[in-house]
């Protein structure tokens, strides 16, 4: 059983970072948003209020969403295509200035994870504000499954192209519970 189950319940950073660790992932959450667009604190936390909580309500779901898009635009994004455009740009360093730049690169880096962190202690926040737990005896995985069609319909993402990532994260979960 990976870390992530065992991780404190009401700690969303502490599961997204043993649940990122498992085998296959990472390369899953980063296709989806790479090819699909996604945001991948809102499938972790789709997948983690479905394991926790249950159903993410539709008021809530679109709240974290408002709320991941503004931060995203604002800290996240400008982050991660500064990043990436030092690591494309290694073709106009010098010798003498490319650890300087790796450098740079290494703390925004740095940077674009504490604000990834920022992202999941507010939407954890939301959660909390919404008190009703609502598993309804539904099987874990049937409601985590249920949050993240109910994110790509929120995000204008087409299920069916995501499909094989999001039951590779899926089937992760569900192993882990069945052990």
């Amino acid at each position: 059983m990976y870390s992530g189950m065992n991780a404190n319940p009401n700690n969303f950073w502490q599961y997204s970072v043993a649940f990122y660790r498992e085998p296959g992932i990472a390369e899953a959450c980063l296709k989806l948003q790479s090819q699909h667009g996604f945001d991948v604190n809102l499938v972790l936390f789709c997948i983690w209020y479905g394991l926790h909580r249950g159903l993410l309500p539709a008021p809530l779901l679109q709240q974290a969403l408002d709320f991941s898009q503004n931060w995203n635009a604002l800290g996240v994004h400008p982050l991660r295509d500064a990043r990436t455009m030092l690591k494309r740009g290694t073709h106009l360093q010098s010798l003498s200035s490319a650890a300087d730049i790796n450098a740079l690169r290494e703390s925004i880096k740095g940077l674009e994870l504490k604000a990834e962190q920022i992202q999941q202690q507010e939407l954890q926040h939301l959660a909390a504000a919404h008190s009703d737990h609502n598993a309804q005896g539904n099987p874990q995985v049937d409601m985590m499954q249920e949050n993240l069609k109910n994110l790509c319909e929120l995000s204008g993402c087409e299920w069916q192209r995501a499909e094989p990532q999001l039951q590779l994260i899926l089937e992760s979960v569900g192993k882990a519970l069945a052990e």
